[in-house]
């Protein structure tokens, strides 16, 4: 008896570790089954991840295309309004004045390269009057130390408004130097005056690419009060400037309609008959050779 049971005993065993080892292997293969469920959703999670960082790239550089074509717009926009607003010419480039305009300055504006850099640049103007009795060239400078037209007797039409010594020391572009001009009493006084040209020279003899945002404009002003108001007529860069001191800018000249039109000439001068030139004065020669 005792080994009928003790061979029962052995089989119930058996079969108990038999479940056992059933049972485990339904519990693994539901682990196998949720580790392979969790495994394909973490790789779906995963495609997915990619996926979405490739659109996020994708929208990232349209996005950074779209900010670089906004910002191309600002600019082309700020660019088409700036000419819209204000008329740029190049060398040889004309302008005509409205016949309705009666006062207007000659403006001339520089920045030094260096900060605190002096730059002693001046605007000057020859005024051609062919009735002038008192000078065989008929013409007559208008500049810092002789700052009217006429210089003596009559109406002054032509005032310089003073010599700056330094420029622009980064505080914009605003003009350093000034020439305004009665357009209406020349016309009306001044018959014979029938050209103006500008000119620049520098009095310590640098060169002018030592400057930047160097240009030459025409604006209008409030009547009777020689101030420039808000109304750029024309604008002429001289960022192209080399290393001379002598510059012809242009003329203002009537034309076959007897109205006003600025020319601009662009002529640099580095010397006259081997002068350095840092006197207005100096550059007269050359300006009689070319009026109109």
């Amino acid at each position: 008896m005792p080994n009928q049971y003790a061979k029962k005993g052995i089989i119930l065993s058996n079969l108990f570790a038999f479940g056992l080892c059933c049972a485990n292997l339904a519990l693994a293969d539901k682990d196998w089954e949720a580790y392979d469920h969790n495994g394909r959703a973490y790789s779906q999670q995963q495609s997915n991840y990619q996926s979405g960082n490739q659109s996020y790239n994708r929208y990232g550089n349209q996005g950074q295309n779209y900010q670089a074509y906004q910002q191309n717009n600002q600019q082309q926009y700020q660019q088409n309004n700036y000419q819209q607003q204000y008329k740029i010419i190049g060398t040889n480039g004309t302008y005509e004045i409205n016949p309705k305009i009666e006062e207007i300055n000659i403006g001339l504006s520089w920045t030094p390269h260096s900060p605190n850099q002096v730059l002693d640049y001046d605007v000057s103007m020859f005024v051609i009057d062919k009735s002038l009795v008192m000078s065989k060239t008929k013409s007559q400078l208008v500049y810092y130390k002789h700052r009217s037209y006429p210089r003596w007797l009559g109406p002054k039409v032509i005032k310089h408004k003073g010599d700056d010594i330094s420029g622009n020391q980064g505080q914009g572009t605003k003009d350093n130097e000034r020439i305004y001009i009665n357009l209406k009493k020349i016309n009306k006084l001044y018959p014979g005056l029938k050209e103006m040209v500008i000119t620049i020279s520098s009095s310590d003899g640098n060169p002018f690419n030592l400057a930047r945002n160097t240009f030459c404009r025409i604006t209008t002003t409030k009547v009777g009060t020689h101030q420039t108001i808000d109304s750029e007529l024309v604008r002429y860069n001289l960022d192209h400037l080399g290393d001379t001191n002598g510059y012809v800018v242009g003329s203002l000249h009537k034309n076959d309609k007897g109205r006003w039109v600025f020319t601009a000439l662009g002529q640099g001068v580095e010397s006259v008959r081997g002068q350095q030139i840092v006197e207005p004065k100096e550059l007269r020669e050359h300006v009689m050779g070319i009026v109109h």
